[in-house]
């Protein structure tokens, strides 16, 4: 899963997948110049299965989601994002969860672990709603080696 500039280098993208041994794939572009799936109108989206490529659009509604305002998505400096973050892994409503559930849910798609986005998003809701994803990024920081600026 993977995201491009523009919706006219998707199909492009989704065919190199398939010439790099790639047996399955899905490059989007979201509404508004995105590189993601847009929490907000259209997304554009090659997929690569079966040795075929099939371009169509999709929406959050294709995930059994409300679409949300995409300046919700807006970060900033590191202490920012870092607090966004876990407002969603706390399971804050809005645009930075509607966004984890969709790239989530995609990514099972993808690989197999999903029939259809709507599952995908609902394992994505489940693993976010009953803390697992919260116990993998704090595994995360125990594991990372800490930097400390001097």
């Amino acid at each position: 899963m993977n995201g491009v500039f523009a919706a006219e280098r998707c199909e492009f993208m989704a065919r190199a997948h398939a010439q790099l041994g790639s047996y399955s794939a899905m490059v989007v572009h979201g509404a508004g110049g995105l590189d993601e799936i847009a929490t907000s109108g259209p997304t554009q989206v090659a997929e690569l299965r079966d040795g075929k490529v099939r371009c169509y659009e999709i929406r959050p509604a294709d995930f059994d989601l409300a679409e949300q305002d995409p300046a919700g998505l807006a970060g900033g400096d590191a202490a920012t994002n870092a607090h966004l973050l876990q407002a969603a892994l706390a399971g804050t409503p809005g645009a930075i969860r509607v966004a984890a559930l969709m790239e989530a849910a995609a990514g099972l798609y993808v690989v197999g672990a999903a029939s259809d986005l709507r599952a995908g998003a609902r394992q994505a809701a489940e693993a976010l709603d009953s803390g697992q994803a919260r116990a993998v990024v704090d595994r995360l920081r125990r594991l990372s080696p800490v930097q400390k600026k001097e």
